[in-house]
């Protein structure tokens, strides 16, 4: 069963992509900020992460580069209420493998 980390700060959208996921089979562990989600990366090795850009302890890119210091090959998708262009280039240039925007 694949092991999904979500780290954002929005508690309602973390308990309902959580849930969703967890029905569709995965084990998903949560964070609401980034110190508390790069202390799970590292005790549970999850399959992939989804992360928010703006999180309270640091950004999102930032975080990016910190998870790929442990891990070079996990997929990371960004997500965020504020996409741009640029955004989307320092997200993939930090190792992100996607972004996608809120609704």
């Amino acid at each position: 069963m694949p092991a999904i980390l979500i780290i954002d700060d929005e508690e309602t959208f973390v308990k309902n992509a959580a849930r969703f996921l967890a029905k569709s089979g995965h084990e998903v562990s949560t964070a609401l900020t980034a110190s508390a989600g790069l202390e799970l990366f590292g005790a549970t090795a999850p399959d992939a992460v989804i992360l928010d850009y703006r999180l309270p302890d640091m950004d999102g890119v930032s975080l990016i580069q910190r998870l790929r210091t442990h891990d070079q090959a996990v997929p990371i998708v960004m997500i965020t209420g504020h996409g741009s262009i640029e955004l989307a280039v320092d997200a993939m240039k930090a190792g992100a493998n996607d972004l996608l925007t809120k609704p």
